[in-house]
């Protein structure tokens, strides 16, 4: 027969184990982003090469940018939230 001591230390153990968890995550860095941003519009320049200006713009340098910040301020404001 389990003791009334046994249930609480595995609850304890499972919040402690949780807020392990909630402190290893960490939102991506500003890096991080870019570079994921970079691949898919890369994948997206492999449009015939006359759609791709018209897709993307003859430099997707400051899209890509634009692309990366949106995302982190969404992240950002997300943690700012949670």
């Amino acid at each position: 027969m389990p003791t009334t001591d046994e249930p609480m230390d595995v609850f304890q153990a499972e919040a402690q184990r949780a807020r392990a968890v909630q402190s290893s995550l960490h939102p991506p860095t500003r890096e991080q982003i870019n570079s994921a941003v970079g691949s898919v519009l890369f994948n997206a320049s492999n449009y015939p090469r006359p759609a791709v200006p018209h897709i993307l713009g003859a430099d997707i340098g400051p899209l890509r940018n634009k692309v990366t910040d949106a995302v982190l301020a969404l992240i950002q404001n997300g943690a700012d939230r949670g």
